[in-house]
């Protein structure tokens, strides 16, 4: 899923509960993401909440999924309806987020997702590794002509985004690099003495 368009789309079949868009939206959820300037932030509640209704509407991806991370901390499994579950395992132990109100079909986007991200969501955060390892090698690369292409097609405040993201991962590997040199300094000092 890469547009507003599909997730505009996917939200109104969530709202029908489609199995195939809870399971799709829950996993959104579960891994968190960011699309066109929508955050999507990671929220395992919701996702258990979204892939258990998919898996109540007969999705079997789904139920495996809840098999699979029944035994998750913090869930509370007091709002379970066992009784919805296909029959995926015949134990009655599963553990899982009680389901919520159906969102407004009005409403395209839940309200926490709207908009471009806050201070504290930088989407470039929360990409995986390979995708920020591409977008900052890119970055790195073509400076500063990449940041003048972002300002110009993204607008200022995802160029801060990036360049927030940038300087989060050279801090850390700075950190990491110096933490091999004193351990290498460390060992070398030990093997001399």
């Amino acid at each position: 899923m890469t547009s507003l368009q599909e997730l505009r789309d996917l939200e109104a079949c969530v709202v029908s509960d489609d199995p195939d868009a809870l399971y799709l939206r829950g996993m959104m959820y579960w891994t968190g993401r960011w699309i066109e300037g929508v955050v999507i932030p990671q929220d395992k509640r919701k996702a258990l909440d979204m892939i258990q209704r998919a898996a109540d509407n007969g999705h079997e991806a789904a139920a495996l999924f809840i098999v699979e991370h029944r035994e998750l901390p913090n869930v509370d499994a007091e709002h379970y309806d066992k009784s919805n579950t296909p029959d995926v395992e015949s134990t009655n132990n599963f553990t899982t987020v009680p389901a919520g109100p159906a969102q407004s079909a009005e409403i395209a986007l839940p309200e926490e997702d709207r908009g471009v991200a806050s201070d504290d969501e930088n989407p470039f955060l929360l990409l995986g590794f390979w995708e920020f390892a591409i977008i900052a090698t890119l970055a790195v690369v073509f400076f500063p002509w990449s940041l003048l292409f972002s300002v110009l097609f993204y607008g200022m405040e995802t160029t801060k985004f990036l360049i927030l993201a940038l300087l989060h991962d050279f801090l850390k590997t700075l950190g990491a690099v110096i933490a091999v040199v004193l351990i290498v300094l460390g060992i070398v000092s030990f093997i001399l003495l």
